[in-house]
C-alpha cells in the first residue's frame, strides 16, 4: 500500500480506448452487442461468465452462471449472419465458444 499508483499496463486493463481491450476480459455490459444478434443470445451473460472465469479465475460461478442463464449448447455455432460488435473489441462469437464448454465440465475438476 505505500504506492497506491495503477502501472501502465492496469490502467489500460481498467480504462481501454474504445475498440482496443488489451486485457480482453472485462466486458463493460453496455448492451450496444445485442441489437446485432439475429438469434437474441443473451450476450453480456456470456461475457459475464468469461470474466469470472478468465478475469476473476472463478470457473465454478462461470459456469453457475450460465447454467442459471439456461445455456445449452453453442448458440454461435450455425450462425453465418452474425452482424455483432463490441465496441470494446472483443471478439465476441470467440468467447461465447470458448466459455460455453464450460457447462459440460464436472465440478469435482474446478478449482476456486
Amino acid at each position: 500500500m505505500s504506492d497506491p499508483e495503477l502501472t501502465d499496463q492496469e490502467l489500460t486493463d481498467l480504462f481501454p480506448v474504445t475498440g482496443a481491450n488489451d486485457s480482453g476480459i472485462f466486458c463493460q455490459h453496455c448492451g450496444e452487442c445485442l441489437p446485432g444478434c439475429p438469434y437474441g443470445v443473451d450476450i453480456p451473460t456470456f461475457m459475464r461468465s468469461y470474466m469470472y472465469a478468465w478475469g476473476y479465475h472463478n470457473m465454478p460461478l462461470a459456469k453457475n452462471t450460465l447454467i442459471e442463464a439456461g445455456v445449452t449448447g453453442v448458440p454461435c455455432l450455425a450462425c453465418t449472419t452474425c452482424n455483432t460488435r463490441c465496441r470494446m473489441g472483443f471478439d465476441i462469437r470467440k468467447k461465447i465458444s470458448d466459455i460455453v464448454r464450460i457447462v459440460d465440465v464436472p465440478r469435482d475438476f474446478m478449482i476456486v
